[in-house]
C-alpha cells in the first residue's frame, strides 16, 4: 500500500468515526450543587440581572441567607462593602430589609428609596418601604406601595409565567399585608415549579400556621424569619464555589 493509499484509509476510517460518534454523542449534563433550597445556581437569575456594575462576589450573592438567619451585621457589612464600590439596586434593597429587620427606620427608608429611584419597579425595595411607613402609621402610603409591588410582580408574572421567584416576591409582598391566603397560593405554585425550595416552603409554613399574621414592626414583635432547612451555609458555600464556573459562563 502506498503512501497515498494510507492517506485515502485514514480519511474514510476518521470520516466514519466521526458519523459514528456523532450519532451516540450524548451531552454530559451540567455540574449542578448538591442542595435543594434557594441556593441552587438557577436561583441566582435575578442576582445577576440586578447586579450589572458588580463582579460576580459570592459574599454578596449569600447575604440574603445571612438575613435570613437573622445575622444581620454580616450582611450588612457585606452589602455596605459592595455597594460602595458600585451601587445597584439588588444590594441597596437587600441592606434595606436588614436595617428594617434591625429596626433602624431611618436607614432602611433610605436605602428602599435610593433603590427605587435606580429602578422604580423594585418590588423588594417597595415593599420595605410600605413596611416602614406600616411601622410609623402610615398606612395608606404602605397600603399604595404594597399594591405597586404586588402589580410589578403580577406583571412579570405575565412575561414570565414559569419564573419562579418573581411567585416567591409576590407571595413575600402578600405575608407582609397579611393576605396570607394568596401568600399561600404564591408559595405553593413556587414550590410546584421548583419542589424542595425551603425558603417558600417555610413561607407557606409562617401563613397556614395556627399563629399566622402579616409581619410587623420586629421592634414591637418579631415575625420568625424563614431559614433553610437542607444545609448549612458552610455547605451552600461549598457546592455552590465547586459550580460557580460553570454558571457564570
Amino acid at each position: 500500500m502506498n503512501r497515498l493509499q494510507i492517506v485515502l484509509l485514514l480519511v474514510v476510517l476518521c470520516a466514519a468515526s466521526s458519523i459514528v460518534l456523532g450519532q451516540n454523542f450524548q451531552p454530559m449534563p451540567s455540574p449542578t450543587p448538591a442542595m435543594d433550597d434557594f441556593f441552587k445556581p438557577a436561583d441566582f437569575d435575578d442576582i445577576v440581572k440586578n447586579m450589572p456594575g458588580q463582579a460576580f462576589n459570592l459574599d454578596v450573592v449569600m447575604a440574603p441567607e445571612k438575613i435570613e438567619e437573622g445575622k444581620l451585621d454580616e450582611a450588612i457589612a457585606t452589602l455596605t462593602k459592595a455597594i460602595a464600590e458600585t451601587p445597584d439596586v439588588w444590594a441597596l434593597a437587600h441592606r434595606a430589609m436588614a436595617y428594617y429587620l434591625k429596626n433602624d427606620l431611618a436607614r432602611a427608608l433610605s436605602d428602599a428609596n435610593v433603590a427605587l429611584s435606580m429602578k422604580p419597579n423594585c418590588s423588594r425595595a417597595l415593599n420595605v418601604k410600605a413596611l416602614v411607613e406600616r411601622s410609623r402609621g402610615q398606612n395608606d402610603l404602605a397600603k399604595t406601595d404594597f399594591e405597586n409591588a404586588v402589580r410589578v410582580s403580577t406583571e412579570e408574572i405575565k412575561r414570565q409565567p414559569d419564573t419562579k421567584d418573581v411567585y416567591y416576591q409576590r407571595g413575600e409582598t402578600y405575608r407582609f399585608m397579611g393576605e396570607n391566603a394568596k401568600a399561600a397560593a404564591d408559595y405553593r405554585k413556587t414550590l410546584e415549579l421548583t419542589p424542595g425550595y425551603s425558603y417558600a416552603q417555610a413561607g407557606l409554613d409562617l401563613v397556614t400556621g395556627p399563629a399566622a399574621k402579616p409581619l410587623t414592626n420586629p421592634a414591637a414583635k418579631p415575625t420568625p424569619l424563614p431559614t433553610p432547612s437542607s444545609a448549612s451555609a458552610t455547605d451552600k458555600m461549598a457546592a455552590f464555589k465547586k459550580s460557580s464556573d460553570e454558571f457564570t459562563r
